[in-house]
């Protein structure tokens, strides 16, 4: 139990973090129950099945270990680059932020770098 708090203060706390998932109409494609969307500690989403559950007990976890993380989305855009001319795209991350960039730019798996024009406007 954490220091000045009641175990009814506890409780309800993890409540409001259970309430922070938001139930998908997808199914598991392991199982076939509904679907969740979470948060991580760091603003990462991901779907999970719903009953995969932690126990902080045992620290382990229970239930169907289906998990997908949430990946950005990009849109072109009819707009021009103002450095080199090419077509701009709206890059929207997992986390929901979004930034106009070159579609010329790429990331680079190899040399870890970015590449191509470097214009970026972040939203």
């Amino acid at each position: 139990m954490m220091k000045g708090s009641t175990k009814s203060e506890e409780q309800s706390d993890t409540m409001i973090a259970m309430e922070e998932n938001t139930t998908l109409d997808e199914k598991c494609p392991k199982c076939g129950n509904p679907l969740v969307m979470a948060t991580t500690r760091t603003g990462r989403r991901l779907k999970r099945c719903s009953t995969n559950v932690w126990d902080k007990e045992t620290r382990t976890s229970s239930g169907c270990d289906y998990i997908e993380w949430m990946k950005g989305t990009t849109e072109e855009l009819e707009e021009d680059c103002p450095k080199c001319g090419s077509k701009l795209v709206m890059y929207t991350s997992a986390a929901g932020k979004k930034m106009k960039k070159c579609s010329t730019n790429v990331w680079n798996k190899e040399t870890r770098s970015a590449e191509g024009c470097d214009y970026v406007q972040w939203l």
